[in-house]
């Protein structure tokens, strides 16, 4: 089908508001684009991508062959999420769980020889849209850890995991920046770009994988 797209910049003193507006030729097409394929959420998510491209965030989106519900029990009921999370040739061997706001997910996976503890502590539980959660190196007692080969990689992290209906698929969207970071944990951060992507690349192989083998 066919609209107008109208983009609108606005300044607001060293700030700029944005407003996204999409005229339909008839409303029967713009109900069936909000309703099937969630237009609504992705201008919010488009704007909110483009705001982290511009503070220099990390972003990766992939479409995934399931339905949102379906993908949500896949990031928060621990024996879904220890199944799959993790980049290739990485196994979790031990997790634990506890999904709240608050709460903690503490986690260790295995691969090339090495044991690699993580731990992420939830901040907002928005099912079955968003998820947000500072995430951190660990250890076998919970506390705060460092990247084994990467010592000035940032000591934690804030994850945001958006998931949005795209007709009978769902698009998820990953967005990465560091929390409390130094020059240098910022510095090495910005330079670790494309490691990063490869890094998620695999992990939602992994994702996928899963979704096509399980019920």
């Amino acid at each position: 089908m066919h609209f107008r797209a109208i983009v609108t910049f606005v300044a607001q003193g060293n700030k700029t508001e944005l407003t996204l507006r999409s005229v339909f030729e008839t409303q029967a097409d713009r109900d069936m684009v909000v309703r099937e394929y969630g237009a609504v959420e992705g201008g919010k998510q488009t704007l909110a991508r483009l705001a982290a491209h511009i503070a220099g965030d990390f972003l990766i989106s992939r479409l995934v062959a399931a339905p949102r519900e379906k993908v949500w029990r896949c990031w928060t009921e621990p024996e879904r999420l220890a199944a799959w999370f993790g980049p290739r040739g990485f196994e979790t061997v031990t997790a634990k769980l506890d999904f709240r706001p608050g709460g903690i997910y503490h986690y260790c996976m295995r691969g090339n020889g090495v044991d690699i503890w993580g731990k992420w502590t939830f901040r907002e539980i928005d099912p079955p849209g968003r998820l947000v959660f500072i995430d951190a190196f660990s250890d076998q007692d919970g506390g705060l850890g460092r990247h084994p080969l990467a010592p000035t990689w940032p000591a934690q992290m804030t994850t945001t995991v958006l998931l949005a209906d795209f007709g009978p698929s769902t698009l998820i969207t990953i967005q990465w920046s560091p929390f409390e970071a130094n020059e240098a944990e910022r510095r090495t951060f910005a330079e670790g770009m494309n490691s990063m992507k490869q890094g998620w690349s695999g992990t939602f192989e992994r994702l996928n994988a899963y979704l096509n083998e399980s019920c």
